[in-house]
């Protein structure tokens, strides 16, 4: 039930604008679509700044055991974990967008691992 975020924010020549990537991963996509739903409820309130949010391939990885180890060695059984991403490109002043890191994944009701990296 983690989720795990990259976010790199590229400053522009302009210094009043900041693009700032978010990148999401869980292994529920319950969490993903409710921060994505209340992160772009909180952007529309904002006029100056944008979003858009990329759906990333789903990981898929499949596991098979044996159910008996000593005499039935065709019977298996078949699990898999499935990852699903996000990945959101905000840009708008600086400031606002540090405000809604903190307030909108920082303070998420949901267990995240982040980290935040800046490139000029």
């Amino acid at each position: 039930m983690s989720a795990n975020f990259i976010i790199s924010v590229k400053k522009k020549t302009n210094p009043m604008t900041t693009k700032c990537y978010v990148k999401i991963k869980s292994f529920n996509y319950r969490h993903i679509e409710n921060i994505s739903k209340q992160a772009l409820l909180e952007i529309k309130e904002e006029d100056s700044m944008s979003v858009s949010i990329t759906r990333l391939p789903t990981r898929i990885k499949k596991i098979t055991l044996i159910k008996s180890p000593h005499v039935h060695k065709k019977s298996r059984e078949q699990f898999e974990i499935r990852k699903y991403s996000r990945l959101f490109s905000l840009e708008g002043p600086h400031d606002l967008l540090i405000n809604l890191i903190e307030k909108q994944f920082k303070s998420s009701r949901y267990s995240f691992y982040f980290s935040l990296k800046w490139q000029s």
